[in-house]
């Protein structure tokens, strides 16, 4: 039976992939290590593969954040498929002010970090969501370190991203998705109706993509 490891976005954690259903497959969600002082994305990398065992008979891919993991996992050893769930492998065509924002971020005070939780926050930012999901993100936000936030923010920007991925690749994207832009992204597949947490809000489009791309490999 093939693994297929996907791993969470920044402020997530594996119930993102709840509602997700890929029969006949070894679906893994591990929740992400902690990263460690001065850790860049490369090398927190390398360590997730290492500490998963992760080999050319995986597909590896991931949600926001944990998509571009699995890009830069994909750079440095075979894989049998990559798959980009919301997310990118070329940071330099996100807007400008994520830089912005993320060294802004690092003069803030962790309670006020908390305020990424404010129930019209997250339902602004994951628009269109319904009340279930909405608050399954607030509780994710609101139990999510804020040291592990800030230093994955820092890896993002100071990534130098993939060129290509070496290895068959699914991109799904939302048309909707209002904190990685579709215009930023060379998706395969477009949800015209879905926002960045389109796991939870449309498993059965995203288990059905999945599935048609496993059986190509």
């Amino acid at each position: 039976m093939r693994r297929v490891i996907l791993f969470s976005g920044m402020g997530g954690d594996k119930r993102m992939f709840g509602p997700l259903r890929v029969p006949g497959v070894e679906l893994i969600t591990p929740d992400h290590l902690e990263p460690e002082a001065g850790e860049d994305l490369p090398a927190f990398a390398e360590r997730t593969a290492d500490r998963h065992g992760i080999g050319a008979d995986d597909v590896v891919g991931g949600v926001s954040f944990g998509g571009m993991l699995a890009a830069q996992i994909s750079s440095r050893r075979a894989l049998a498929g990559a798959i980009l769930l919301a997310s990118c492998h070329q940071p330099r065509r996100l807007p400008g002010r994520y830089r912005f924002v993320e060294r802004f971020c690092r003069l803030v005070p962790d309670a006020l970090l908390g305020l990424r939780s404010w129930p019209p926050f997250v339902r602004g930012r994951f628009a269109p969501i319904d009340a279930k999901n909405a608050q399954l993100m607030i509780e994710m936000a609101r139990g999510y370190p804020p040291k592990m936030l800030r230093r994955f923010g820092r890896m993002i920007v100071e990534w130098s991203g993939v060129e290509s991925i070496p290895c068959p690749l699914l991109s799904v994207h939302g048309a909707g998705d209002r904190i990685l832009p579709l215009s930023c992204i060379d998706a395969q597949l477009v949800l015209p109706e879905a926002g960045h947490a389109f796991t939870l809000t449309h498993p059965e489009p995203i288990g059905a993509a999945i599935r048609d791309f496993l059986r190509k490999l």
